[in-house]
């Protein structure tokens, strides 16, 4: 849970127009944390016991048949591999 929030500080801080101060941020990803809306995509690096946090994704705006994916993020280390587009396939496929 420390990781998705400092996952969603650092994507609030970087991308306009919706940059969030750190407090706001915290309390943000708090409530996309505790009422279930954010998938996560962890690796696990070879050679390491623990994966790591690549990407996250949120979804809000949600009714019965409809869900909207209102905030993707991938950490710097792992972009460019694809690790975005699997998470946003299975959300959708959920």
């Amino acid at each position: 849970m420390n990781l998705c929030r400092s996952t969603f500080i650092d994507f609030s801080r970087f991308q306009p127009p919706f940059q969030l101060t750190q407090a706001s941020a915290l309390r943000e990803s708090t409530y996309l944390v505790n009422n279930n809306l954010v998938w996560v995509h962890r690796l696990r690096v070879p050679g390491q016991t623990q994966s790591e946090l690549a990407s996250v994704v949120a979804f809000t705006r949600n009714s019965e048949s409809i869900a909207t994916i209102s905030k993707v993020f991938t950490n710097p280390k792992w972009r460019r591999l694809g690790c975005a587009e699997r998470l946003v396939r299975r959300v959708c496929r959920q």
